[in-house]
């Protein structure tokens, strides 16, 4: 009687592996998919900054300056997260030029 124990239960393993092996599947593609989506936000601030900082360097008095500015904002990190640590320097330094 144990022998017809052991065969019902048998089938149930492989069910509940592959349930498992989808439920892990599907945390990678949403760890995936987060990571993409985060990403694609640090892009578009990335953006956004830029183009704020071009536009106060546009505005300053005198070639000079705004050369100075522009250089600056052409030498910052091209990765986000690299110029979220310079952003704050950055605007010190924008505001210093605007005095």
């Amino acid at each position: 009687m144990s022998h017809s124990h052991i065969a019902l239960h048998t089938p149930g393993w492989p069910a509940v592996v592959g349930a498992l092996v989808v439920i892990a599947l599907l945390m990678a593609f949403h760890h995936v998919v987060r990571g993409g989506v985060t990403q694609g936000e640090l892009q578009r601030e990335l953006t956004a900054l830029q183009s704020t900082a071009i536009s106060r360097c546009n505005v300053l008095r005198g070639r000079l300056v705004r050369d100075n500015c522009l250089s600056h904002l052409n030498a910052l990190p091209a990765d986000p997260t690299a110029l979220r640590a310079q952003n704050a320097l950055t605007i010190v330094a924008l505001q210093q030029l605007n005095r």
